[in-house]
């Protein structure tokens, strides 16, 4: 059988992706002292494909390979719930952030409904199992998300971004998400050059 050209480029680039992935050692353990309080949960399906592959061939991937994908993101579903759950048995620990970046223009509604709504759907039932709220980083043009990120239970995009940089009106997040979500976000730097100290 013979491949489509951009499964071959894909499957090309991926190979030359992870040959050049920087592989890190740890330096030891962490003294208790200096853990920060604050923990970061791991990254979905759609960014750790981004990020190994680069955001063209994610995208060629999920297009091509979308079945095989979706099975990679169960398995990573999982493990991200086993890490969120020894995280929340920590003392303290109740606000999760996620340092996804959820942007309309690389994930976009119909992929976050594909790929992400269940991932982010089970960490938000788990966090709020345990009385906490669920953060999620987010930038740019974010306004398409809102439907999903309602469904999902996400408490918080953290970094909404207000036009003219994002897409994204502050005084509309809890009409297009709920009541309950937690509004974050802020000036632009234009904003901040108009409107001064």
């Amino acid at each position: 059988e013979l491949e489509s050209p951009r499964t071959c480029f894909a499957r090309r680039s991926f190979a030359v992706a992870r040959a050049a992935r920087p592989r890190f050692r740890s330096p030891g353990p962490v003294p208790a002292a200096s853990r920060p309080a604050r923990r970061q949960a791991r990254l979905h399906g759609c960014k750790l494909l981004y990020w190994l592959a680069g955001p063209e061939n994610g995208i060629f991937w999920l297009s091509d390979h979308a079945d095989r994908l979706r099975e990679l993101f169960a398995v990573h579903t999982r493990r991200t719930l086993a890490f969120v759950q020894r995280l929340l048995d920590r003392p303290g620990v109740r606000l999760l952030v996620s340092n996804d970046n959820l942007d309309a223009r690389l994930v976009p509604p119909a992929y976050f409904e594909r790929y992400l709504l269940e991932h982010y759907r089970a960490v938000a039932d788990l966090v709020h199992s345990r009385g906490g709220w669920l953060w999620v980083h987010s930038c740019g043009c974010t306004r398409a998300l809102a439907p999903g990120v309602a469904k999902a239970g996400i408490d918080c995009l953290e970094g909404l971004t207000p036009p003219p940089v994002g897409d994204f009106p502050l005084d509309r997040a809890h009409e297009l998400i709920g009541p309950r979500f937690l509004v974050e976000g802020g000036d632009t730097c234009a904003q901040q050059e108009l409107f001064g100290d």
